[in-house]
């Protein structure tokens, strides 16, 4: 049996075989094992590594459903917003990511963890997570830097809020934030694999790149990367890798860092021997 998914983005092969036969020699259906194969799967993030992928396989009488669950790295969908109730301020921000991720707000680099005048939540709807904080009988003294960091076994992210109480004026800056999904392009004239991401950073973000667990440099004619503005506050990163092989293909990985923060774009490339 063949499954094709949605845009024809991935094909399945589901194999049975029954485990045990009457004395007379004709098939029971006692038991089934399955083998699920990957027939093709592409660079979308959502697909990455899913050759590694467990099917948990739910059987309904005689029919066997595969269920081949989303793999998301925490992503914040929008700006971290503040509001006021009474005393009371109140952090809140949209993340993407799946499986759940494990969330931590800190203030100038101190863990802020539920209780006493914290109060941490987060709501789930399917991949999509509302994250709150809220700081109760607000002072001075809780002006500063907050951050949620968010982090699952793909990826992770963070978000920075700067709270400015009594005139005390908060650092000017943005903490690193890729703002699209990597795109992938292969030019056949080239015969290169093109990678391209959006990052937005107050300072200059840091830039480091991997191969797997590897930091990898650039190789001239082989593996290059470019840098160029595009907007304020706002750079495309290219990486080129030119007449590419099995060997070259992989997790990738782009880390970003400044005084505000980091975040890291993780990118999976499949190329055929």
């Amino acid at each position: 049996m063949a499954i094709n998914g949605r845009n024809d983005r991935l094909g399945i092969l589901l194999y049975f075989r029954q485990s045990a036969s009457s004395p007379d020699g004709v098939p029971v259906r006692t038991g089934f094992i399955f083998i699920v194969e990957v027939l093709r799967v592409t660079c979308d993030p959502l697909l990455i590594e899913l050759h590694s992928l467990l099917y948990p396989i739910d059987i309904p009488g005689s029919r066997a459903k595969v269920q081949i669950l989303p793999r998301i790295q925490p992503k914040f969908l929008d700006k971290p917003k503040i509001r006021k109730e009474g005393k009371n301020v109140i952090f809140e921000v949209n993340l993407q990511a799946e499986p759940k991720p494990e969330i931590q707000w800190s203030r100038d680099g101190h863990d802020v963890n539920h209780g006493g005048r914290y109060k941490v939540t987060c709501v789930t709807n399917g991949n999509d997570h509302k994250l709150a904080l809220e700081v109760s009988e607000l002072t001075a003294a809780d002006g500063g830097e907050y951050q949620v960091f968010a982090k699952n076994k793909f990826g992770d992210s963070v978000a920075t809020i700067h709270l400015n109480i009594g005139g005390n004026k908060a650092a000017a800056g943005k903490a690193p934030k890729f703002l699209d999904r990597p795109l992938i392009k292969f030019e056949k004239e080239k015969n290169q694999v093109l990678v391209i991401c959006k990052l937005e950073s107050k300072p200059a973000a840091e830039l480091k790149y991997f191969q797997g667990e590897a930091e990898v440099q650039q190789i001239v004619g082989k593996r290059e990367w470019t840098v160029r503005d595009v907007a304020e506050d706002t750079v495309e990163i290219e990486i080129r890798i030119t007449a590419p092989k099995a060997e070259d293909g992989g997790v990738y990985k782009i880390t970003a860092k400044n005084a505000h923060g980091d975040s890291n774009a993780n990118i999976n490339l499949n190329f055929q021997g």
